[in-house]
């Protein structure tokens, strides 16, 4: 397997990221990351406020390892694919959740003020080296003030996603991009274009 790298955006607590053989949990990493200071009656994502559906559940190979973290797996919600929205079991925290191969990614905040003052929340995986990129995606969930979310790569090279409905994301970096090295940022636009927030890349 390629060496993989987990990376995350606009997060206030830690980047969980979990290996997942046969379903069991393999190995596990943490980072942590400051806290900033916002108002605590912020509106929690969109997808928590409507009713769970079949679709929503985790897949069953990454149900062990989620609850070997504490996630609270009977209450997550898709919000784009292999892109999920998880509360911890205790309801303190709530964990945006991607799966990218045989690994779970999470970054979790405290639920109360999930985007922490921000527009979106996302992580990035990388597959192979920062110089030779073999896979690449960002993953995340926006509130519903942006209408897409765009990366832009070295060279100028730029790609897009619309938010689904529940505001989540999926990005995967065409072979043109990947060979354009990491991407230089990641912003948030609204319907008319403007930039409501702009994040540096990881080549930053």
């Amino acid at each position: 397997m390629s060496p993989t790298t987990h990376r995350g955006g606009n997060v206030n607590r830690r980047i969980l990221s979990i290996a997942i053989v046969a379903g069991a949990l393999a190995a596990a990493a943490g980072a942590t990351f400051a806290l900033r200071a916002s108002s605590s009656n912020e509106q929690p994502p969109a997808a928590l406020q409507r009713a769970r559906v079949a679709s929503d559940a985790l897949p069953a190979a990454a149900l062990a390892a989620a609850s070997q973290r504490e996630l609270a797996t009977a209450q997550s919600r898709m919000i784009a694919t292999d892109t999920y929205l998880v509360p911890t079991q205790s309801a303190s925290d709530l964990c945006l959740v991607s799966l990218l191969g045989n690994e779970m990614r999470a970054t979790c905040n405290p639920e109360s003020r999930f985007f922490n003052g921000r527009q979106f929340v996302y992580l990035i995986g990388e597959e192979g080296a920062p110089s030779s990129l073999t896979g690449l995606t960002i993953a995340g969930v926006a509130r519903p003030a942006v209408a897409e979310i765009e990366a832009v790569f070295p060279g100028g090279i730029t790609q897009s996603v619309t938010p689904s409905p529940d505001g989540g994301f999926t990005l995967a970096a065409t072979p043109t991009a990947l060979s354009a090295g990491e991407p230089t940022s990641i912003s948030a636009l609204d319907q008319a274009g403007r930039v409501l927030e702009a994040e540096p890349g990881p080549s930053k």
